[in-house]
């Protein structure tokens, strides 16, 4: 196996260029949520893989339900273990015939953590080359990245591993530069007990743990996705959010009901 059975072509154009709403000029807030689904997972906790496809559903019924988050939000989801997957375009999410339905989770293989970041990264920068070709142009928000895993990133294949390990290392640096010019945000779901901690927050792009939550059951899960919701509500209607400078930390998952919440109160004035 090569980097290239991993991700096929890799000219990432060919999931950027694609029709947009002609009707919708909203300014746009580009969502992708990359899930691990290695073999790992299974003994991360209990039931993952329902576990996972209830709480996508959910997310995309909160998001739905809203006006101005549906009108703005433009969703994708990618799965990666030994292999890297868009199991979902990023595009407007009222274009998602399946609202989240049509996705399933299957836990094996690998776990290819900078390969799958690369390429969501590089996916991200091919639909904002669409917003500017655009007439008249969309504006958009920041990119949210959203990544859930059990552990560190690994793989027993040479010239995979170290592709893998090589892309890691430029998704740390990049990520790190465009949190600092707030031109992405990144929140990093530590699954279980075995998370490789480190690995995680640098993929956050922060000095701290602002960014970084941990869950080990369904209820957890529910509750994250509560939260993302929210985030992804909140920036919707307010141009000024900066979510690099929200302490993800500070917020009870469990209060939240998928709605808006307060961010002033979840600010951290020290720079990301």
């Amino acid at each position: 196996m090569s980097p290239i059975d991993v991700l096929g072509n890799d000219d990432v154009s060919q999931y950027g260029t694609r029709e947009i709403d002609g009707e919708n000029e909203s300014r746009r807030l580009p969502v992708f949520i990359l899930v691990d689904v290695s073999q790992s997972m299974k003994q991360a906790a209990p039931n993952v893989e329902s576990m996972l496809k209830g709480a996508v559903e959910d997310l995309y019924d909160v998001i739905l339900a809203h006006p101005e988050a549906s009108r703005m939000t433009e969703l994708g989801v990618m799965v990666f273990s030994s292999e890297i997957k868009v199991v979902e375009k990023l595009r407007e999410i009222k274009s998602h015939k399946g609202k989240g339905r049509n996705l399933e989770f299957s836990c094996q293989g690998q776990t290819l953590t900078g390969l799958a970041v690369q390429r969501a990264i590089k996916l991200f920068d091919e639909r904002l080359k669409d917003y500017r070709r655009r007439q008249p142009r969309i504006y958009h928000y920041a990119p949210l990245l959203f990544i859930l895993s059990d552990g560190q990133s690994y793989c027993s294949v040479p010239d995979v591993k170290e592709a893998n390990e090589a892309a890691l290392q430029w998704c740390i640096d990049e990520i790190r530069d465009r949190v600092k010019k707030n031109r992405m945000a990144v929140v990093a779901v530590e699954v279980g007990d075995y998370c490789d901690h480190d690995q995680m927050r640098q993929l956050t792009g922060c000095k701290d743990d602002r960014h970084v939550k941990k869950i080990g059951n369904h209820r957890e899960l529910s509750q994250f996705f509560k939260l993302t919701s929210s985030i992804i509500t909140t920036s919707s209607k307010n141009a000024n959010v900066n979510v690099n400078q929200m302490d993800l930390g500070s917020i009870d998952m469990g209060a939240l009901s998928g709605g808006d919440f307060d961010v002033n109160k979840h600010l951290i004035e020290e720079e990301p």
